[in-house]
Formats: structure tokens, sequence, C-alpha cells
């Protein structure tokens, strides 16, 4: 789940600067200054949806599944 997250926030950064790389971006992070003028919210934000909603998703079901072996299958 993390790693998805991750990925969308990397997407995301390297709306602003394409040549950012994961190397780079695993030691700098996206420290505030890394926006540019040019970046706009809403690109953003659909750049790093798909990621966010893949981690909810999976989060939904490891609960379900934690749920399922706590307490076995309902009869």
């Amino acid at each position: 789940m993390n790693t998805l997250i991750e990925v969308g926030v990397l997407r995301a950064r390297s709306a602003s600067d394409e040549s950012v790389g994961i190397g780079e971006y695993m030691q700098e992070g996206f420290p505030a200054d890394a926006l540019g003028p040019s970046a706009e919210l809403s690109d953003l934000v659909a750049r790093a949806r798909p990621y966010v909603l893949a981690s909810g998703a999976c989060a939904a079901l490891l609960l379900a599944d934690a749920a399922l072996l706590a307490g076995g299958l309902p009869v």
C-alpha cells in the first residue's frame, strides 16, 4: 500500500520536473519548492488519484481478510 502511495507522489512530482527519477525522489522526497509555477493542482491530483484509490482498495481487502481470519466464515 505504501508503495502505491509513493509511486503516485513520484508521478505527481514528475509532472513539474520530468527529469526526477526514483533514486532522486527517494533521496529528496517531495520538497515544497519542487513544484514549479506551471504545476496545477488539478494535474497533480489527476496523476496521483489512481494510486491513492488502489491503496485504499488494498486496505479494504486487508481488513476484510483480517475479519475472515479472526472470525472464520459466517455460517
